[in-house]
């Protein structure tokens, strides 16, 4: 995962998740401080449901991602 300045993530953990079948578990270590983002919520006339997004990367070019909701 890469940080907005472009710097690897500090990956905790990633594999299968403890007392699950089939769920994989990725505990990753945010940045201390997050770019400039609007807040969720309603602003103005528009909804922002989620305001940062996190892309996961394989070494198998498999692509995911989560989006998410940070306090500015």
């Amino acid at each position: 995962m890469n940080q907005p300045a472009g710097q690897q993530a500090n990956v905790t953990f990633a594999g299968l998740t403890p007392g699950q079948i089939g769920l994989y578990q990725i505990n990753v270590q945010l940045p201390a401080t997050f770019p400039s983002v609007p807040a969720c919520g309603v602003n103005g006339n528009l909804t922002v449901a989620s305001n940062l997004a996190i892309n996961i990367e394989t070494a198998y070019y498999v692509h995911d991602g989560l989006s998410i909701c940070v306090q500015p």
